[in-house]
Order: C-alpha cells, then structure tokens, then sequence
C-alpha cells in the first residue's frame, strides 16, 4: 500500500466517503443515499485514479446498499470532467476524483492571474 506522511491510499479513500456522508445527511430528509452516485474521474480508464476510485466506489456500493457508479471524462487537460461535476445538480450524488496535478489546470492558472 501506497503511503505518504503516513497517510495510506486506504484511509484517504475513507475519509472521502465519510465526508461525503457528513454532508449529504445535511443536505436531506429523506433517507441517504436514495439515489445511485456517481464519481467522475476526469481521467482516461485503466490509472491510477481510475482503479482506486473503482475500488472505493465499490466498497460505498456495499456498504450504503446502493449502486455507485465511475464515470470516466478524459479530455481538455481533466476539464471535462469538472466541468461535469461542476455543472450537475449540487446535491452531493455527483462526485468528483482528483489528484493534487489538477491544482496546475489552465483554467485555475488563468483565474489566479486575472485575481493577481
């Protein structure tokens, strides 16, 4: 298992879905999950991301007795795939996978030197 500043690809994957539980409970009043999730990965099928998102998102499909599907968006540098995310419905059944390279994105760089 993969580990940094003792962190392992285990626990962090955890922590994602107890956040997403902490918040969608919030968001409702009826029961959660009621619906299937969907994760988008903005990455092509097959990497690294892809596989532990398929992994996590099978153990959330187990243990929240719903289906959790992964939905892949390659394409324009990850852009599609936030895109997607960015322009679902804001109700905590769409998620988004990321890795810390998307922080380097053009559009990020272009909104932080207009701000500058």
């Amino acid at each position: 298992m993969y580990k940094k500043n003792g962190l392992t690809w285990t626990k962090a994957l955890g922590a994602v879905a107890t956040t997403w539980w902490v918040a969608a409970s919030a968001y409702a009043n009826e029961p959660i999950p009621s619906k299937t999730i969907r994760i988008v990965v903005p990455s092509a099928a097959g990497g690294s991301l892809d596989v532990s998102t398929r992994l996590l998102a099978q153990k959330m499909s187990e243990r929240l007795g719903r289906p959790v599907i992964v939905d892949n968006r390659p394409g324009g540098d990850s852009i599609l795939g936030v895109r997607v995310v960015k322009d679902s419905l804001a109700d905590g059944y769409t998620l988004l996978a990321h890795t810390s390279t998307l922080t380097s994105m053009p559009a990020l760089s272009s909104i932080r030197a207009s701000t500058c």
